[in-house]
């Protein structure tokens, strides 16, 4: 049971991660960035100025926009939209076959 809280806990982690990443992607890849900097240059810079770093990092990570929820569809217009595309591809390869050298 630990194991799989474990890997559970992990598994989650992974996922909020995934989700704060797409909300907003230049600003989560401009953190992660500033992030890893921090990481590189601590070794090298005063313990005040990491400090400085890390503050101003926490408010980068603050006011990071959050954009509107995804819109969901119902499950007929999923399942339409799935079978368009389908047909679509289907018709594209048969139009390829059909010209084919």
């Amino acid at each position: 049971m630990t194991f799989a809280t474990f890997i559970d806990w992990h598994v989650m982690r992974l996922a909020g991660f995934f989700v704060w990443l797409s909300r907003n992607p230049a600003a989560a890849l401009r953190i992660k960035g500033e992030e890893m900097k921090l990481k590189v240059e601590r070794p090298s810079v005063t313990p005040e100025k990491a400090e400085e770093y890390e503050r101003e990092l926490e408010e980068v990570k603050r006011r990071q926009p959050v954009r509107e929820p995804m819109v969901r569809f119902n499950i007929g217009t999923a399942m339409l939209l799935v079978l368009l595309f389908l047909a679509l591809y289907l018709i594209a390869m048969l139009i390829g076959w059909w010209f084919a050298p």
